[in-house]
């Protein structure tokens, strides 16, 4: 079932729309547990905002879980790389007036994933 609507969300580029839907499917993929199938959709949609919008674009909401998804399945390195980036983005983006909590995972904590909760 999910490779048809992936097709289908891949033909559409209406605005951007398909980049958020495919980012919202993959999101639900990795709540889900399943991270190798999330994996290939969050980089699709990490590297298409990066390509559409530039590097330090605000919405970086799909590298952080991209750096969540990364770090479930054990590729700590790369997880604490792109988390590290995501958050330095938010933080310029948002400025210092903003708490750790509302930036996302602080890069100081033992893993990216610190502070979600279930993990």
């Amino acid at each position: 079932m999910h490779g048809k609507a992936l097709k289908v969300l891949r033909a559409r580029r209406v605005a951007g729309r398909s980049l958020v839907a495919i980012a919202n499917y993959a999101s639900g993929l990795s709540q889900l547990g399943r991270y190798e199938e999330a994996l290939p959709l969050l980089r699709e949609s990490v590297a298409r905002s990066i390509a559409e919008q530039g590097p330090e674009h605000v919405l970086v909401g799909a590298a952080q879980l991209l750096a969540f998804t990364l770090f479930y399945l054990g590729r700590y390195a790369e997880a604490d790389t792109l988390a590290r980036r995501s958050y330095e983005i938010r933080k310029k983006a948002l400025g210092p007036q903003h708490t750790e909590k509302e930036l996302g995972a602080d890069p100081g904590g033992t893993s990216p994933a610190r502070g979600v909760p279930g993990r």
